[in-house]
């Protein structure tokens, strides 16, 4: 699974009582003599990934075998503030190519106490060494890697191919927020339809869309209303009008709020609860695969979470080129494919149907493009790959 490592204290205390006990059999790099790694080409979309030239590590006055030499992501600062905190990540040999995904990253943050919905300014070095843990030396490339990473929530729920910032926001009365016409709820957008999702509405509340948190592009009750506020129909799509009426719901409850602005649209709807609310617990289960939206080339895994029972990788984007497999605690001692038997690869699966897993099946694909929710039973050694509507 993708975990941040800091163990500077963790290691400090194991060898102490290593040396207590005179067992300490340690390697150390000589980080003087080392060649440090070189940035070759890099990448902020979508995570964290470099291109480079391998470093070369010395020890005992020895070149260290470059099999042995492990490359990954350090943060050395966050914001303002100096760091050190290694990203672990594998190696592609071929390539000579490695990546941190955008849960990597965010988990970077959430870690440090940042909340969701903020940014922070990081710079990452590419590190060579003889583990991920760095705890035996290693050197730094002389370049760093700049990122601006926005701490966002996993998609989810009927909003699950949701993922693109809006421009646009809601505006109003609104007294569960505490909004007085003076700050704006954030939308999220799938590129045509825009949402603010699970906001707590009074019938004494009044509301907008605008764009941009200004007045000089913004949406009410549509053409033609005159009656402010206007009370919307509850779940039909209804005609927005420039600089328009103030809107309002007609019962108290919990709305989602969409807006179609290049149609002209807004609809209204009772919030739609997330069905994968339950899967609130730490899964020791990933997927892994060769997963174009992720920059997952068998290196990586994309976290799951569990109900008890059934295990979930939510909202992710796949094509039918890709290819993925279940496995558990990042390796591949325990790992799940097609069901006994099949011999194709990859295995197409149907859509929304139960199948059989099998320990070291062949990898998994899907028939169209599509964003996915990936379920897995591993006790009955059952998965389910159903398409996000």
């Amino acid at each position: 699974m993708k975990k941040i490592i800091t163990t500077i204290l963790g290691v400090a205390t194991a060898l102490f009582a290593l040396s207590s006990c005179g067992q300490v059999d340690k390697t150390f790099v000589d980080s003087s003599k080392a060649v440090a790694p070189v940035i070759l080409s890099s990448s902020t979309s979508n995570g964290l990934s470099a291109t480079y030239k391998p470093g070369e590590l010395v020890v005992d006055g020895k070149a260290v075998d470059s099999t042995l030499v492990r490359h990954f992501f350090a943060a050395v600062m966050i914001d303002e503030t100096a760091v050190n905190v290694t990203i672990a990540s594998k190696d592609v040999d071929s390539t000579n190519t490695v990546t941190a995904p955008a849960a990597t990253l965010s988990s970077l943050l959430l870690s440090r106490g940042y909340e969701y919905g903020k940014s922070a300014k990081v710079k990452f070095v590419l590190r060579a060494g003889m583990s991920s843990a760095a705890n035996t030396g290693y050197v730094d490339s002389e370049t760093t890697i700049e990122a601006t990473i926005k701490l966002k929530k996993n998609a989810g729920g009927a909003y699950a191919t949701f993922t693109e910032d809006s421009p646009w926001s809601v505006i109003g009365s609104i007294a569960s927020t505490g909004n007085n016409w003076n700050a704006d709820e954030a939308m999220m957008s799938d590129g045509t339809w825009h949402v603010c999702e699970g906001l707590v509405l009074t019938t004494k509340d009044q509301f907008k869309f605008r764009k941009d948190g200004a007045w000089g592009t913004n949406f009410g009750a549509g053409p033609g209303i005159s009656t402010e506020p206007y009370v919307v129909t509850i779940g039909e799509e209804q005609p927005a009008g420039a600089n328009g009426k103030n809107l309002a719901v007609p019962e108290d409850g919990v709305y989602d709020l969409l807006l179609n602005p290049e149609a002209g649209l807004y609809k209204i709807v009772v919030h739609k609860e997330d069905p994968l609310a339950a899967y609130t617990e730490d899964s020791p289960w990933s997927v892994i695969g060769s997963i174009a939206s992720t920059g997952n080339e068998w290196k990586s895994d994309e976290e799951m979470t569990s109900n008890g029972t059934w295990h979930v990788c939510r909202a992710i984007e796949l094509t039918t080129k890709d290819q993925f497999k279940f496995r558990k605690d990042g390796a591949w001692g325990t790992n799940l494919g097609a069901g006994p038997g099949i011999s194709t690869e990859p295995y197409v699966v149907t859509l929304g149907e139960e199948q059989p897993a099998g320990p070291n099946g062949k990898n998994l694909a899907v028939p169209e493009d599509g964003t996915y929710n990936l379920f897995l039973d591993p006790e009955a050694q059952l998965y389910r790959i159903e398409k996000v509507q």
